[in-house]
């Protein structure tokens, strides 16, 4: 009996997919399809204002998203995101660092006071240093976040912020050249037209 037991088992494990799905349907719900996608946004590089100052209050959203209604508006009813993964990729060898992060709450332009409490976010502004090029991942977790939105309808459930500048980070921020380019990317899941 020992065996058979120890038989099922491996038998059951085997038959568990290992490869993740990017873009596929998942269940219906309510007699419609639920399909998930992985979509790019739009990339933005990033240059020092003429303060000498970087500060970015980026939105993600489907606004970020080229023509995404009359893309999918003929196919789809209903949109979510699920998340957002943003690479960041230093463009140069620049001094110092920039601190990165998600803001559910704000969309208010990221100041010093709000970078000097998220210093373990540093990343370095040298393309030659390994820990430059990043993804940073949000995943929505809220109620809010995740009911549906309808597809010609914009959301913008996270910001993505960036803040430098040369009195505390020693950046380099000579004008006219790009310090960063972001590359976000969308998890969205979309109900069918009935």
């Amino acid at each position: 009996m020992d065996r058979k037991k120890i038989k099922s088992k491996k038998s059951r494990k085997s038959s568990i997919s290992r490869n993740p799905s990017i873009v596929g349907d998942a269940k219906s719900f309510s007699n419609q399809l639920i399909t998930r996608m992985v979509l790019p946004g739009t990339p933005q590089q990033l240059f020092p204002s003429v303060s000498g100052i970087i500060q970015l209050s980026g939105y993600m959203g489907t606004g970020d998203i080229t023509t995404f209604a009359s893309r999918f508006g003929g196919t789809f009813q209903q949109y979510r995101i699920l998340g957002v993964d943003c690479k960041v990729l230093a463009l140069g060898g620049f001094n110092g660092a920039s601190v990165m992060w998600f803001d559910e709450f704000s969309s208010a332009v990221p100041t010093f006071a709000n970078a000097s409490i998220r210093n373990s976010w540093l990343v370095p502004n040298t393309s030659n240093n390994p820990q430059s090029n990043r993804v940073f991942k949000w995943r929505a977790r809220n109620l809010e976040d995740l009911a549906y939105t309808a597809i010609g309808s914009v959301y913008n459930p996270v910001y993505f912020k960036v803040y430098t500048d040369n009195t505390t980070y020693s950046t380099d921020l000579s004008m006219g050249h790009a310090i960063w380019l972001l590359q976000p990317w969308y998890i969205i899941e979309f109900k069918s037209l009935t």
